[in-house]
């Protein structure tokens, strides 16, 4: 058997462990496949979801890297480094990805609201705010997650009815938003 066919082997055995939740044999899976055929982007990011199911953000993060580096087009790999980034409080990276992301395809709403959040956790509220105006006119529904970001940036300032304002919008437009 030729040796592209034993890291697809091992990469679809990785699948079947993730899906079942047993992630440290999918990361041996994946790491196998990749030992073979590094530059599978689709498998690195798959790494890093993995890594990530079991708290390991920041290798999480370096999978994520390099699958953006060979899917360079892909928003995914880029839009799970700036959550990454953002989780890790590294938030001017997470901006960057976040940026980057939105560059590629404004209508990724989740990249919207987490660069409010990233903006927020640095202190530049009025870059959260334009960013808040920015998701209104590009994507087509208004979206309780970039509300919900928001509300999050005006309450640390203490600007509660604000707050409460975009609370209540997100809570109109999903119910169950967090």
């Amino acid at each position: 058997m030729s040796m592209w066919q034993d890291a697809e082997q091992h990469a679809d055995r990785a699948l079947e462990m993730f899906e079942r939740g047993r992630w440290a044999e999918a990361e041996v899976e994946l790491r196998k496949a990749l030992e073979i055929d590094p530059d599978q982007g689709d498998w690195h990011f798959n790494l890093g979801l993995t890594l990530e199911r079991v708290g390991r953000d920041g290798e999480a993060l370096s999978s994520y890297e390099q699958a953006s580096r060979l899917l360079v087009d892909s928003v995914e790999p880029q839009l799970a480094a700036g959550s990454t980034c953002l989780r890790l409080g590294r938030f001017e990276d997470a901006i960057q990805w976040l940026e980057r992301v939105i560059s590629i395809l404004p209508s990724v709403e989740p990249a919207w609201a987490l660069l409010i959040d990233a903006n927020a956790s640095l202190g530049n509220h009025d870059a959260a705010e334009t960013t808040f105006y920015m998701a209104q006119d590009a994507l087509e529904e208004p979206s309780a997650n970039v509300l919900v970001a928001m509300s999050g940036s005006l309450q640390s300032r203490s600007l509660l009815d604000r707050a409460i304002w975009c609370a209540r919008e997100a809570l109109k437009i999903d119910s169950d938003v967090q």
